[in-house]
């Protein structure tokens, strides 16, 4: 925690603003049962899944012991350890297990001890206090000796108030966000689409004299089609002649850097002369899932050989390689003789011989290059806005542990000399917890109802629109 606290802002342990930790019940779970049972799983996402939580196979005798409540905060003690949840909910009656330790926070608002144990001073906190040999563990007293920075409680009102807004718009904005992805994956499928079907050069072709595209298959308009094989006995060397695998087709491109393999120069010209590959052919995987990965051999190699997953397309002068590419890449050749594809279980094939029999519409050579023109380029903005998009979501990802930085240092909201002063607000959770322990009941905060009329400019307690 920080050497230096707003005025009005006093320091604090996480043990001395909440009731005595307790550990949970030790149960096992079972598939019905009265009581829910709460286990470190069911908050490993962030938010409780009620139905799919379990129940608790046993009861104890004093089962309001471990009874969950509203605003009560469980922290995880062992393997997600520091993990925390403040309940804000219990549709059932729920008990939780023995692994989560429970914080009940006194006359402070529950949120802004949530806030607290999401931030990086939090969680750098609990990496250098947890310890174990096979599992990561903290205790309730480590726990309770926590470092708090405690603000007055209305300024903890606008702090709250301010990062429920900012979190709101955080999430709508990740929202849009996360759909940019899908837009790029479609807006590249429909351009693949638009070109081998013509409409992409459409307006340009009218104005052109040329001739009709025309229809061929595969074994008609390429010089080879072959799938590869797998040399007998060995063959292969730290060096040679590449030898690809499905796995080295990535993204649509040659990836010969993960897990190379070469074959000699001599079963390179003997078993596996019918798949010597060039640079420029074109290759397709034809065992999978996922069928249809697509790849144009680079020229890192004078010459390459394939496995018999792989089937390489060398195309006749008139047939652009990469206008091929694109049409395999548009996905319609597989698409249409899926209800065909054979294989074991859980694997799907097509066969050299389908590959042959592929049909291949074919525009002039002109248009094929006006067409991979018009892809590449569209394809490059894709790429700029993916890249813009990447840089974004990476400063999104940031903003959430800025936030929480900014409100604990007091510069997230305006610190009032109306305030007041937080050792005041420990003193009277020291006598509330004094009384507790006498057997006394605490007033609960109405967190969420005040902290909605502060963002609502109410004047319940004196405080000023945020």
């Amino acid at each position: 925690m920080q050497k230096e606290l707003p005025i009005g802002w006093t320091k604090t342990k996480l043990g001395d603003i909440c009731t005595k930790p307790q550990y949970g019940w030790t149960t096992q779970s079972d598939i019905s049962g009265d009581f829910k049972y709460l286990r470190t799983t069911d908050i490993s996402k962030g938010k409780i899944d009620w139905d799919r939580m379990p129940y608790c196979i046993d009861v104890p005798e004093d089962k309001e012991k471990y009874l969950l409540g509203k605003d009560d905060i469980v922290v995880s003690r062992a393997g997600s350890v520091g993990l925390s949840y403040r309940i804000t909910d219990t549709p059932q009656p729920t008990l939780f297990a023995s692994y989560l330790i429970r914080f009940k926070p006194i006359k402070v608002f529950p949120k802004i001890v949530e806030y607290y144990l999401k931030s990086d001073m939090y969680w750098k906190a609990i990496s250098e206090m947890s310890a174990g040999i096979a599992v990561q563990n903290v205790n309730a007293v480590k726990l309770s000796d926590l470092d708090f920075p405690l603000p007055p409680l209305s300024t903890q009102q606008r702090m709250v108030a301010k990062l429920d807004t900012l979190f709101e718009h955080l999430d709508a904005l990740k929202n849009r966000f996360d759909r940019i992805p899908q837009l790029l994956k479609d807006f590249r499928q429909k351009v693949l689409t638009q070109a081998v079907t013509g409409k992409l050069t459409e307006g340009w072709r009218e104005k052109r004299e040329l001739e009709e595209w025309k229809i061929e298959i595969a074994s008609v308009c390429c010089i080879k089609v072959q799938s590869g094989g797998t040399p007998k006995g060995g063959g292969f060397s730290d060096e040679g002649i590449p030898f690809l695998k499905v796995y080295n087709i990535v993204n649509n491109q040659i990836d010969f850097e993960y897990r190379p393999q070469f074959v000699t120069t001599e079963v390179q010209n003997k078993a596996l002369s019918k798949s010597i590959a060039y640079p420029g052919d074109v290759l397709m995987n034809i065992v999978g899932p996922p069928l249809n990965k697509i790849a144009i051999l680079p020229a890192d190699y004078p010459e390459w050989n394939l496995n018999q997953a792989i089937t390489l397309f060398r195309t006749k002068k008139y047939l652009l390689n990469t206008f091929l590419y694109y049409f395999f890449c548009e996905g319609k050749s597989v698409r249409e003789i899926m209800g065909e594809t054979k294989g074991v279980v859980g694997q799907v094939n097509i066969s050299l011989s389908q590959c042959r029999d592929f049909e291949i519409p074919i525009p002039t050579i002109v248009e094929q290059q006006e067409i991979v023109r018009r892809v590449e380029s569209l394809f490059a903005k894709a790429d700029q806005i993916e890249a813009s998009y990447q840089k974004l979501t990476a400063k999104i990802e940031q903003l959430p542990q800025a936030l929480l930085a900014k409100a604990f240092r007091g510069e997230l909201v305006e610190q009032l000399p109306t305030d007041g002063d937080a050792r005041q607000l420990l003193e009277e959770i020291r006598k509330a917890k004094t009384g507790l322990e006498k057997g006394g009941k605490i007033k609960k905060m109405k967190g969420d109802e005040e902290t909605r009329m502060v963002a609502e400019g109410g004047s319940r307690y004196g405080l000023r629109r945020i």
